[in-house]
């Protein structure tokens, strides 16, 4: 799905020629799978300038290379991970602690002495395949287990998650299981701090008379009462899940005529998967399968956008914070 990669100071270094930062930067970040992190998240940007600055022999060369760098370094911070950590020593012999503790996708370094299964090497990078750089993406099981084993990557270091599925209904175990263990492994992290959030449709008629029917006392005459029980049961289900500086939202959308809410999936700042058929599981025993899709940087735009407030795109019928 989406990996996050560390990035080696001493390659990002290099880049103040756009041609050494090409081959990652274009491969790298929104819409695509490879997200870069910035470790330790403290002094990484200082640690990138210090490795720049010490290839300058004249003191034009250190303000031109610190221009470049700084304009570099700029425009990475689009999409790009962090993480707390802290270097002694060589990076590289950090950060492959830090992997060994909280597994990257991969570590990206300039040249490396010591081969290692995570390692991306920037002056190999093409020679022959490496795994670290191009996992595999197989079609994945529709049960909460496997939906969440190959979402894991980027539910343990987004900062910001929205689960999008417009016949969510947390009473039903096949959408609350996936969710249970989609929240756990977002709270289950390196540097702590994550906003969820769930958002789905307003229901319709049929379900308003079902839900008055379960709970004939439950004061559920409206669309909108609906929304806030669904609010309030779901808000319940996760308290017991969530951890320390993390926030949860439940909103409900309803159609405004702009566009139709049906399609499902997992929006985050780092990149957006589409999963195709939804965030439930299938029947017990059941070999469905499903394609999850990484979208490009224009869909999960346009798709993020659709799901902030203020609106613009659906009526924002309920909200509830936890």
């Amino acid at each position: 799905m989406i990996y996050e990669y560390a990035l080696d100071p001493e390659l990002v270094a290099t880049w103040h020629d756009p041609r050494a930062a090409f081959p990652f930067v274009s491969n790298m970040g929104l819409g695509h799978f490879r997200v870069m992190s910035a470790f330790p998240a403290s002094n990484w940007e200082r640690l990138v300038l210090d490795a720049a600055l010490a290839q300058c022999s004249t003191e034009a060369q250190r303000q031109a290379v610190c221009t470049k760098m700084s304009a570099m370094l700029q425009k990475l911070k689009e999409g790009r991970a962090s993480r707390d950590g802290v270097v002694e020593g060589a990076w590289i012999g950090a950060a492959q602690a830090e992997h060994q503790a909280f597994p990257f996708g991969g570590i990206i370094v300039r040249t490396a002495s010591t081969p290692h299964a995570a390692l991306v090497v920037a002056d190999q990078l093409g020679s022959w395949p490496n795994p670290a750089w191009s996992p595999t993406a197989p079609p994945v099981a529709r049960n909460a287990a496997a939906l969440a084993d190959a979402l894991r990557p980027l539910l343990g270091v987004a900062t910001e998650i929205r689960f999008v599925d417009p016949y969510f209904v947390p009473s039903d175990p096949t959408f609350w299981n996936p969710l249970a263990q989609f929240l756990t492994e977002a709270i289950r992290r390196r540097t702590p701090g994550v906003a969820l959030e769930v958002h789905v449709r307003a229901c319709n008629g049929d379900r308003l008379r079902q839900m008055q029917q379960l709970h004939p006392t439950g004061g559920l005459r409206t669309v909108t009462d609906v929304a806030r029980f669904d609010a309030k049961e779901c808000i319940a289900r996760v308290g017991q899940l969530l951890g320390h500086r993390t926030s949860f939202r439940f909103l409900v959308w309803s159609e405004n005529g702009k566009e139709k809410l049906h399609n499902r999936y997992l929006l985050t700042n780092l990149g957006s998967v589409a999963v195709q058929s939804g965030l439930d599981e299938g029947p017990p025993r059941s070999t469905h399968t499903d394609d999850l899709t990484v979208l490009s940087r224009d869909q999960h735009l346009k798709r993020w956008s659709q799901y902030s407030t203020p609106p613009t795109a659906f009526k924002l019928v309920y909200e509830e914070r936890a």
